[in-house]
């Protein structure tokens, strides 16, 4: 976000936190001032537009159950696991934060079919 759009945006709601200041009618103001009004107007929903965007990718590049530690994938991919051994470690590293029981119960089925591989192989 510019700096412009975050300072509109903290004009724009400066006069909403001090509870002291009612906000101005239209007719008591000219166009200029008006324009003004508007003008901060945008900026919050630009604010709140670019905050909702940010939160969005956040859910999808970096979401909480992921972050605790290092991050899962990086953990994955730096022991080259394949398909099946990184979803164990997803589904165990993240089943207090999203999917309890459930999670631990999809890891056992990866692990399961890992350790079936592993006995057809020998």
């Amino acid at each position: 976000m510019s700096k412009s759009t975050l300072k509109r945006f903290h004009e724009a709601t400066a006069s909403c936190l001090n509870p002291q200041s009612a906000p101005p009618r239209k007719a008591q103001l000219n166009s200029e001032s008006w324009g003004k009004v508007e003008e901060k107007i945008q900026a919050a929903k630009d604010f709140k537009e670019a905050m909702s965007k940010i939160q969005e990718k956040e859910a999808v590049d970096h979401p909480d159950h992921y972050n605790e530690g290092i991050e899962t994938i990086d953990y994955i991919e730096s022991w080259e696991m394949d398909f099946s051994q990184g979803n164990v470690i997803k589904y165990v590293s993240r089943y207090k934060s999203k999917g309890g029981l459930e999670d631990l119960k999809k890891a056992q089925w990866y692990l399961e079919r890992l350790i079936q591989k592993e006995e057809e192989n020998v």
